[in-house]
């Protein structure tokens, strides 16, 4: 029996760059931090951009995307957080060692032999404390690495299923792409179930098995994990074959949930809660909660408006400024019954695209219809959103606490699409406090 190869011995400067990485993960972690907290900022924009340009259909899908990315970008910020206090604290504790080199100094008098010697057993080897924090910060900046590695992946995963789906369905007039979406998730699903299933102990040493688990699951590491299939691999192997019992499945689980916990306030400063039907209609259509994203005077300067907005919660003039977010699913059913083809100077086309307009949006206070005194298409300075832009007389209005109903209805529109939104103000002119 041919005896096994002896590892041949590492590179000098491979050995020294191994001993001296705590200075280049400091570093990297440093930059990080300032990049990573950047992140979340990015992805805002990113769903804001898609809340304005893909139709609902496509949106009730993609939050997936949007959540894992958010989920990839607070487990970096709390990994390089962790990682730089834990690697400051291991960088501390080298230079005490050197300073004091025999660690706890039992043959002082400040406590009695007992508990000198108690509190030796108990901390027995401050160098081998150091090591094991050592071990634990290159250990957790790879399990970072690894779940970022993964929920971007599936980030990715999800878009490209999207589209593809969108692509297959078009030729299709009565197939629906999320039929598509769900038939091609389904098979990837069990595809992987497949993957698990031929690892099972009482099969994995089956000869038919052997035969097809391997490259069974490297085509579905592939297929899910893309540009980063090496990386993931090498580290999801290393850690399966080297980990002794379920310490750092647990560890795992544990870092997981504080990310996952500490991800709720960026899911909700995200705006990526918009996507979801059920949340959207609760705040368009409330009479008695006032959003601040309804309110000029309240919402943040050059924050997202989802719906509509007013200048104020309480309304002193007698002409009520509105601008009016035109989703996309509305914008397309307005072009499909506005012909602006005889037009052909663009002045002709932009007047007849906010005719169009008129035709769809209808404004109330509480049940009392309001006609506009102007309509105009506009785009917000502070947030480039594109909307319209309307001014609702006044002067029939009562004092007191109304509903501005924002109605979205016209030909073609059917109850999935037909919606309203609902803006609670109080309206006292001036003349009336007197």
């Amino acid at each position: 029996m041919a005896t096994p190869k002896a590892p041949s011995s590492k590179p000098t400067w491979l050995e020294k760059l191994e001993q001296e990485s705590y200075q280049a993960e400091l570093i990297i972690s440093g930059i990080a931090i300032f990049g990573a907290l950047q992140l979340p900022d990015l992805i805002k924009k990113l769903i804001i951009w898609c809340l304005d340009t893909f139709s609902q259909e496509f949106l009730s899908i993609g939050y997936l995307l949007f959540i894992y990315l958010i989920l990839a970008s607070q487990l970096l910020i709390v990994n390089f957080v962790l990682h730089f206090l834990l690697r400051t604290l291991w960088i501390g504790n080298v230079g005490l060692a050197s300073v004091y080199p025999n660690g706890i100094n039992t043959e002082s008098e400040k406590f009695s032999r007992d508990y000198s010697e108690k509190l030796k057993r108990k901390f027995p080897d401050f160098g081998a404390f150091n090591k094991q924090l050592d071990d634990f910060c290159s250990v957790i900046f790879s399990v970072a690495s690894l779940f970022t590695m993964i929920f971007v992946s599936i980030s990715l995963v999800i878009a490209i299923l999207m589209l593809l789906s969108y692509v297959i369905a078009l030729p299709f007039p009565g197939l629906e792409f999320r039929t598509v979406l769900f038939v091609i998730g389904g098979v990837m699903m069990f595809s992987f179930l497949i993957q698990s299933f031929l690892g099972l102990p009482q099969l994995r040493e089956r000869e038919w098995v052997k035969r097809i688990h391997f490259p069974w699951s490297m085509l579905a590491t592939k297929v899910l994990y893309g540009p980063f299939f090496r990386p993931v691999t090498y580290i999801t192997y290393i850690f399966m074959t080297n980990s002794k019992g379920y310490g750092l499945f647990g560890l795992s689980m544990v870092y997981l949930f504080v990310v996952a916990f500490t991800s709720f306030p960026l899911i909700e400063e995200s705006r990526v809660l918009f996507t979801n039907p059920a949340y959207e209609e609760k705040i368009r259509l409330t009479d008695a909660r006032m959003h601040q994203l309804g309110y000029d005077d309240r919402r943040a300067e050059g924050e997202y408006i989802p719906f509509a907005s007013i200048p104020s919660e309480v309304v002193r003039g007698t002409v009520l400024p509105v601008f009016v977010n035109i989703k996309p699913d509305s914008r397309s059913k307005v072009r499909e019954h506005c012909d602006r083809s005889e037009f052909t100077t663009s002045w002709d086309r932009v007047q007849a695209w906010v005719d169009c307009l008129g035709k769809y949006y209808h404004f109330y206070v509480g049940e009392q219809q309001v006609e506009p005194s102007g309509l105009y298409v506009y785009e917000r300075e502070d947030t480039r959103q594109y909307g319209l832009r309307t001014f609702l007389p006044m002067d029939s209005i009562s004092v007191g606490g109304q509903v501005l109903r924002i109605v979205f209805d016209g030909e073609g529109v059917d109850s999935t699409l037909r919606h309203e939104t609902r803006l609670p103000f109080q309206f006292y002119p001036e003349e009336s406090l007197q």
